[in-house]
């Protein structure tokens, strides 16, 4: 362009001026709005994020109630089992106290008396027993064969 020809005006000036610098500022327009898009993904990335630490925060919240509540829940029913197996063996022990089995004592007839038949066996295995002792004996009936 030759400039020398015509008269420069203040306005000519501003306009050449503005298009060198809009020539020279292109590239750097170009990677500002790279930049600003890159910027705007991570942001709304990092917003997603956040929403879902918060979800998941809550559901590791409701996880520990619920974990909680199923380790008490256990813990009652380790106790009341261990409860009901002494109760279980308290009675079995109960019901066992006066029950004792003699073998291989022979019959001798109908009218034998099984009471003195068990005080004889205590004495012979160093037991004192009174007749008092015994709440009832009786044989029991034999096997078949």
């Amino acid at each position: 362009m030759a400039l020398h020809n015509m008269p420069i005006t203040y306005e000519k000036i501003e306009s050449m001026f503005e298009e060198k610098l809009e020539k020279s500022l292109q590239p750097f327009t170009k990677q500002l709005e790279e930049v600003t898009k890159a910027i705007q993904f991570t942001s709304n990335t990092y917003d997603e994020i956040i929403k879902l630490l918060k979800i998941n925060e809550e559901k590791k919240k409701k996880l520990l109630a619920e974990n909680k509540s199923l380790r008490a829940e256990l813990l009652q029913s380790k106790n009341e089992v261990k409860m009901l197996k002494e109760s279980v063996n308290d009675l079995e022990q109960y019901l066992r106290r006066d029950c004792v089995e003699i073998c291989g004592i022979p019959f001798n007839n109908d009218q034998e008396d099984t009471n003195n038949i068990v005080i004889k066996v205590a004495e012979a295995i160093g037991v004192d027993m009174a007749p008092t002792d015994i709440s009832v004996s009786h044989r029991l009936p034999k096997r078949a064969a």
